[in-house]
């Protein structure tokens, strides 16, 4: 089976760090393929705005 696993805390040391490695370390011994992300190790920004649109229809915004 393919897994995504997303992880959005900044601390991976964390107890939710420790579930994630745990998580991963499981679904992987178990034969599935897994892909991570870290939204924080990704710099990931939640707020939405302009900068996502390569084309818009009224650009007065």
């Amino acid at each position: 089976m393919k897994i995504l696993i997303v992880l959005a805390h900044p601390e991976i040391q964390s107890m939710n760090g420790a579930m994630f490695n745990k998580a991963v370390q499981t679904l992987e011994a178990a034969g599935h393929e897994v892909k991570l992300s870290d939204l924080y190790r990704e710099e990931f920004n939640p707020v939405s705005g302009r900068h996502n649109f390569t084309t818009t229809y009224n650009t007065t915004f």
